[in-house]
């Protein structure tokens, strides 16, 4: 009998992104693996959440149990018991921890455990009575208490194991009976567990005798931009075995695709868990499905736009995930997840307003960053990492201003007046962003959000000075604006210009730097 009962934490799970890509990664590892090998995968799944955060099964038995720790590891004494505990009781199977490049785990997982089972064999020796029988100065430590059984108590606490041993046994329900039964259950299995431990430690010829049941998983990472650049290069060695007609079309942007196939997958299973399940059913995914999922023939979406719009969103993640690890950057953590400003920064928050947007809404984010829908099939003029980090990411890090608007535009708005629109263009001359605006405005809804707009930040043009009236686009320099003013239009009726769609718009094109300058606070 088992005395840990399992946990469903698959809420919060459902949009905990790192725990998702380390269990896909050990899953696509371990598929390729029994690949290589020769062997059927029918009897291997993936269980997310239950005894841990993940576990691998074969025939329906633990083969292996694992904790993901984003960030800084914390482990009590009683995390440290229980997770000894469930390997013992699922076979002995292997334990696991996958921690960041720099955090460690404690190595007295044993020590704490046994000192753990003395704790709850004191306990387990008190009387088992009702509550009505408390005397008047009685105190309730000293004893364990009927009533309070049924009750929700922390995991592997002595009244949580008295619980789980009673409803296991007895489904039917409780008694004081069934209640003193589990008690000395349960204190048989811990006693029996204790035995089994310190003959462990005495065997052992390891330094530590933990590493006879737990260890640090081999490969560690700190972002999920490494993890899934590892997962895909698996399904990469994955389908070349299973699929070598692919190998025509089978490049890195491809097998990342398949990889994020694989991850919406995954959570939409999550999700419909939590729909049809109780909270004691298991989640599972089987290796099988893993397999006929990242097979599916994917290549006919790299002809679309949508495809375009997803390079440069995952583009976005995988450049905001390993921007605190550039030099430049003043940022103190290598990933945002262990900043202690992370819920105040406003690059994270930005990234995170964008990503939590509906599909449509972050193609019509796209399209406002670029200036542009994407073209089928010419990937090399979206913008690059690098754009994307320099203009993207380093303004929304240095201006708290700069926010994404109702109306899917980056901008900054200075003294609740001048709008300063944030782009991804990389025109080298006038010429170029000339012609995009021309087609930009042929869409009303792009050439109304345009008018509005005081101010436009590229990444190379700057002290020019974008003009059009209708569908004709002028750029001037300072003094030819000058000149404008002087013969053309008068001061007062330029600055009025915002105010009706159908005059001459005048619109200052800047640098990044110059914007920093302008808007940092």
């Amino acid at each position: 009998m088992k005395i840990i009962a399992p946990i469903s934490a698959l809420i919060p799970w459902e949009s905990y992104d790192y725990q998702g890509h380390i269990a896909l990664y050990v899953s696509l590892e371990n598929i390729y693996e029994l690949l290589i090998k020769g062997e059927k995968l029918n009897n291997y799944e993936l269980q997310i959440e239950g005894e841990e955060d993940f576990s691998l099964l074969k025939n329906n038995k633990y083969l292996s149990l694992h904790q993901v720790k984003a960030g800084k590891v914390k482990l009590d004494d009683n995390d440290k018991f229980t997770f000894l505990i469930e390997l013992i009781e699922n076979d002995n199977a292997d334990g696991y921890f996958h921690i960041n490049t720099s955090s460690k785990i404690p190595n007295d997982f044993c020590k704490k455990t046994l000192e753990q089972i003395n704790n709850l064999l004191v306990d387990l020796k008190k009387k088992v009575i009702l509550k009505e029988e408390l005397g008047k100065d009685a105190e309730l430590d000293d004893y364990l208490v009927y009533e309070e059984v049924p009750k929700n108590a922390t995991k592997a606490s002595v009244y949580s194991l008295i619980k789980y041993a009673v409803n296991t046994e007895h489904p039917e329900g409780y008694d004081i009976e069934n209640v003193k039964k589990a008690v000395t259950d349960v204190a048989n299995i811990l006693n029996d567990y204790s035995k089994k431990i310190k003959s462990t430690i005495e065997d052992s010829l390891a330094v530590t005798p933990d590493t006879e049941y737990l260890e640090i998983y081999p490969k560690r990472f700190d972002t999920n931009s490494e993890i899934k650049e590892e997962a895909a290069g698996i399904i990469k060695k994955i389908l070349l075995q299973v699929k070598p007609e692919y190998e025509m079309f089978l490049d890195d942007n491809y097998v990342k695709l398949v990889y994020d196939h694989l991850f919406l997958f995954m959570k939409g299973t999550i999700t419909n868990h939590l729909k049809t399940k109780s909270s004691n059913d298991r989640c599972l995914m089987s290796f099988e499905e893993i397999l006929r999922v990242i097979s599916i023939n994917y290549s006919d979406e790299l002809n679309t736009k949508e495809y375009q719009y997803y390079l440069v969103l995952r583009a976005i993640a995988d450049v905001y995930a390993m921007y605190p690890q550039e030099a430049r950057t003043r940022c103190t953590e290598v990933n945002c997840h262990d900043c202690s400003k992370n819920n105040s920064c406003n690059l994270n928050i930005q990234i995170k307003e964008i990503f939590s947007k509906e599909s449509m809404d972050q193609k019509n984010i796209i399209h406002n960053l670029i200036l542009c829908e994407p073209e089928k099939g010419k990937s090399n003029n979206l913008p690059s990492d690098s754009l994307i980090s320099d203009l993207l990411c380093d303004l929304l890090r240095e201006i708290t201003a700069m926010k994404l608007s109702d109306n899917n535009i980056v901008q900054a708005i200075k003294d609740n007046s001048e709008v300063y629109r944030l782009t991804l263009d990389e025109s080298r001359n006038p010429s170029e962003i000339q012609k995009k605006i021309r087609q930009f405005i042929s869409v009303e809804a792009d050439k109304s959000l345009l008018y509005e707009t005081d101010v436009l930040i590229t990444d190379r043009l700057d002290e020019q000075n974008l003009i059009f009236n209708e569908d004709k686009i002028n750029i001037l320099g300072e003094k030819e604006l000058e000149e404008l003013r002087k013969y053309d239009v008068s001061s007062t009726s330029i600055d009025e210009m915002k105010k009706e769609s159908n005059r001459p718009k005048v619109i200052r094109l800047i640098n990044k730097d110059k914007a920093i300058g302008e808007l940092y606070k």
